[in-house]
C-alpha cells in the first residue's frame, strides 16, 4: 500500500485569483480526511484538495465556479461527517 504525502502543503498558499475561481474549506475529523480527499479525486475535474491543517481535519478545495454545485453535492452526500466553514 502506498503512503500518504505529506509534504509542506505549499498549495494551501494558493489563492483564487481570478473571479472564476473558488476555494471551499471543509472541517471533517483528521481520521476521515483520506476518505473524503479519495472521494472528491474520483470526480474528476470537479476540485482540487488541498490539506490545510490535517491535525484539525482542515481542508481546502480549490474549484472553479460552474464545477462547486457538483462539488457541494458531492460533500453534501459524504458518508462521514463534515462541515462546510
Amino acid at each position: 500500500m502506498s503512503k500518504t504525502y505529506h509534504g509542506s502543503n505549499k498549495m494551501a498558499s494558493i489563492k483564487p485569483q481570478h473571479e472564476d475561481e473558488m476555494l471551499i474549506l471543509v472541517q471533517t475529523s483528521p481520521e476521515d480526511i483520506n476518505f473524503v480527499l479519495k472521494v472528491v479525486e474520483t470526480h474528476c475535474h470537479t476540485a482540487l484538495p488541498v490539506q490545510l491543517d490535517p491535525s484539525q481535519g482542515l481542508l481546502g478545495f480549490h474549484t472553479t465556479r460552474n464545477k462547486s454545485p457538483e462539488l457541494m453535492s458531492i460533500l453534501e452526500h459524504m458518508p462521514r461527517p463534515l462541515r462546510v466553514l
